[in-house]
């Protein structure tokens, strides 16, 4: 098959593609370049984005003897992934950068534009599994990235190649990488929101919505502190509140809701977190066949994800009367409803990606993918 290589330039991009090639694939290279300034990328050897990662891409391609080409794709990640971020810090939720990218930029423009080159699909070092067309968790738990790759949907899924899903270890991927004498076998990996520098976050929000001083309150009200931007805030947020004296029984205080028309944080105890009920709008559906309907709920078992890396979740869920629900500044999109069998302790921030699982023969399977709008405790 002809296939195009995604190279970040990190250790699991090239081994993925090293892979492709001894299956006799014609594989060809291509690095995307996503920062309109290069001097603001994050610098340092972390496997996605930097400057020395492009060099890193480029080398392994060498090795591997196949062509090795850059696309600019800086404005569409400045459309797509940074304006999207800020604009949801703006509303006061709290997105997940990688799931945009991944959906308009990694998958969406780098698969359209394979296709029109002649390219059968593309091969990415993203930790998962594809089986029959389906989207299935890496058998690598720890590893896995089916959470941020599932907004996708079924008909890009169908076009994707990851190599990495079968593997056990990030220690037998370096292994391989070592084997093939890849200069990045021991490059650490990406953890930061590539378009900011470590520890910057704030400073990037301030740059785009300005210092916008407002009141942290309490439930009752009460004026506890001062903020420079409710945008600094995340629900379930401890740290960094400046609030000097705790809850009345002497708990710390968290943030449990963000108000960013009346520009306040709103904090209060732990037990405010709890959650069992979740509202979503659909994004992305995989499969209409496995989960059979029956009235307006949907009744087999099945598990959701809310955060890249929080344990799975039993749930029951329904469709929702999309017109009470929806908020003006979302797309429309049909509202579910997902009953939760038990707390859910941390907090559920709006904004963030919710993913169905429905567990089969072949392992972890993924139904869809949600964004997230509102919770209730009850």
């Amino acid at each position: 098959m002809k296939l195009l290589a995604a190279l970040s330039g990190g250790v699991d991009s090239a081994v993925a593609a090293a892979l492709a090639v001894e299956k006799g694939h014609d594989v060809t290279a291509v690095h995307m370049a996503l920062m309109r300034n290069r001097e603001l990328a994050r610098s340092g050897s972390r496997g996605c984005c930097s400057i020395e990662d492009s060099n890193d891409a480029a080398v392994v391609a060498s090795k591997l003897n196949i062509p090795f080409y850059v696309w600019d794709l800086s404005e569409e990640f400045q459309k797509k992934v940074i304006k999207d971020f800020v604009n949801e810090y703006r509303f006061g939720r709290t997105p997940n950068p990688c799931v945009r990218c991944n959906e308009f930029i990694k998958f969406q423009t780098l698969l359209e534009r394979s296709l029109t080159l002649g390219f059968d699909g593309i091969i990415t070092g993203h930790w998962a599994k594809i089986i029959s067309g389906n989207l299935y968790r890496a058998k690598n738990i720890s590893k896995d990235q089916s959470y941020v790759l599932a907004v996708m949907g079924k008909k890009v899924i169908e076009k994707c190649y990851f190599p990495l899903g079968d593997f056990l270890s990030k220690d037998d991927v370096r292994k391989k990488a070592k084997d093939l004498e890849f200069e990045v076998k021991d490059k650490p990996e990406s953890t930061d929101i590539c378009f900011i520098q470590k520890g910057k976050t704030g400073e990037f929000l301030s740059s785009h919505l300005g210092e916008q001083s407002g009141n942290i309150l309490d439930n009752d009200g009460k004026i506890l502190a001062k903020h420079k931007g409710y945008f600094h805030y995340t629900i379930g947020q401890r740290k960094g509140l400046n609030i000097k004296n705790p809850n009345s029984d002497g708990s710390p205080r968290y943030v449990i809701k963000i108000k960013p028309e009346d520009n306040e944080v709103i904090v209060g105890s732990k037990n405010d977190l709890d959650t069992k009920i979740i509202y979503a709008k659909l994004d992305s559906w995989h499969d209409d066949k496995i989960i059979q309907k029956q009235g307006n709920i949907f009744q087999n078992p099945i598990k959701i994800q809310i955060r890249a890396h929080s344990e799975p979740i039993l749930v029951q869920a329904e469709i929702c009367d999309q017109k009470s629900l929806e908020e003006n500044y979302f797309k429309k999109g049909q509202i579910w409803k997902f009953i939760l069998d038990s707390l859910q302790k941390n907090g559920v921030a709006n904004g963030q990606t919710l993913v169905v699982y429905k567990t089969d023969k072949y392992g972890e399977k993924v139904l869809g993918s949600w964004t997230i709008v509102n919770s209730e405790q009850f």
